[in-house]
Order: structure tokens, then sequence, then C-alpha cells
């Protein structure tokens, strides 16, 4: 048996599905056609029914002109302060070091060679004696720990000016080959502190007028490096201020 509450919802359907529209390809969900003359209900219809006769006369889809962002070449490598064919050779010549490292130190894993013994500098004086005065030893920097890697880091950072020794340049890059990419905070910081130093020196030989092209070639390969390889790209940007 069906209740009263059931029969008047079948008998009475005032907001029922109505029949296919033809515009819209969907049921009417509201009698548009059977709006109530007054009160609240009426003005919901006159509501719904503007916002029909609004659709109907709009168009199906609509097409936003999104403008062009993209930056030409030359105007991305302007952003640098370091030219780009610059950067570009001294990325090549670090990501093939690297490799050759690597290459090197899986050969000698299979190899099963006996590990060296160096003597290690204890002091800061000692180590800027050997570094000014000897060129790098790649088998010697893989020798060390971890930490006093990190401790040239911070000694690199003074030392950079200039007029540093070639020598100089040629530790710092061998110790990026050594330096692990993945670094915690702190030690991210002190890598970094070596870009902003190469960084407020490069804006030093900008201004300068007897600067050896030595110099300048070792702050750019440093800031080069630290930007583009430990990820501190902020540090390359002509509105980066320290």
């Amino acid at each position: 048996m069906t209740s009263d509450r059931k029969r008047q919802k079948v008998e009475e359907p005032r907001y029922t599905q109505g029949p296919l529209d033809e515009d819209f390809g969907q049921h009417r969900a509201f009698p548009l056609d059977a709006a109530p003359d007054d009160g609240e209900d009426s003005q919901v219809y006159q509501y719904l029914s503007s916002v029909r006769k609004e659709a109907e006369a709009d168009q199906g889809f609509h097409y936003v002109e999104r403008s062009k962002t993209v930056k030409k070449e030359s105007e991305a490598s302007d952003e640098s302060i370091v030219p780009q064919e610059v950067i570009d050779e001294i990325m090549k010549s670090f990501d093939a070091s690297k490799k050759a490292r690597d290459e090197r130190l899986e050969e000698q894993e299979e190899e099963d060679t006996e590990e060296a013994e160096f003597a290690v500098p204890e002091s800061a004086a000692e180590w800027r004696k050997k570094i000014f005065s000897e060129q790098p030893d790649a088998q010697f920097l893989e020798f060390l720990e971890h930490t006093t890697i990190i401790k040239l880091i911070v000694y690199y950072t003074k030392w950079l000016s200039i007029n540093m020794p070639e020598q100089l340049g040629k530790w710092i890059f061998t110790t990026f080959l050594r330096l692990d990419r993945d670094l915690d905070h702190k030690e991210t910081a002190i890598v970094r502190d070596l870009g902003k130093k190469a960084v407020k020196l490069r804006a030093k030989v900008e201004e300068a007028e007897d600067v050896s092209p030595i110099p300048k070639h070792i702050i750019d390969m440093t800031l080069v490096i630290v930007g583009i390889h430990f990820r501190q790209r902020d540090l390359l940007k002509k509105d980066f201020s320290l």
C-alpha cells in the first residue's frame, strides 16, 4: 500500500524531472514554465529563469587568449652575471672531470688497491703553505675525511681574493670534485658562503682595471660550480644582493 506521503510525491511533482531540453541536452530540474506568481518561490523561479535566458544567449565555449611569457634565450642569459658561454665552458669541464673521477674510483674498488697514506696538515697556516705552493693531488683529497673537506671550503672562503695564486683555483676545482653533492643545511651554508665571496669579488674585478685574468677565471669558476652544481643559482643572478 502506498503511503499518503509517497502518493503526494508522485501526484504533486512540484520539483520534477522535466522533458529533455533541446538546447542543453539535459532534463530541467525545475518546471520554469509553471512558476508561481508571488512569494519567495516566485523570486527563485525568476532568478533561475534569468540565468537560463543568459545561458541560452551565451556561446558554448569561451576562448581565453593566453599571453606568451616564454623568454628569449638572450634575455635569460642576460640575467646572469657570468656570460652563458663561460658557464657552459666551466660546467662542461667540471662534468667531464667528475665523470672521470667516478670512473677512476670504480676501477680502484674493482682492483681492491691498498689505500695510500698521506701526511695531513694540522693548522690553517700549514694548509695555506701546502695549497699555495703545491699542485692538488686527487688521491690525497680522496684520502681526506668529509669534515676536513668542509674545513677546506672554509679556508678557501678566507683565501679567495683578486690576488690569489693559480694553485688555489686548482685546489678549489679538485675539492669540488671530491665534495659530496648532498650536504646538510650547515654544510650547504658553508659552500654558499664561498659562492657569496665570489660574487663580492667579481664586483671588485668589474671595477678594477689591472686584475690578472687568472683570478677572474677562478672567481667565475667558483661561482658557477657553487651556483649550478650545488644548486645555489640565485647567486648567479644580476639582481642578487649580499
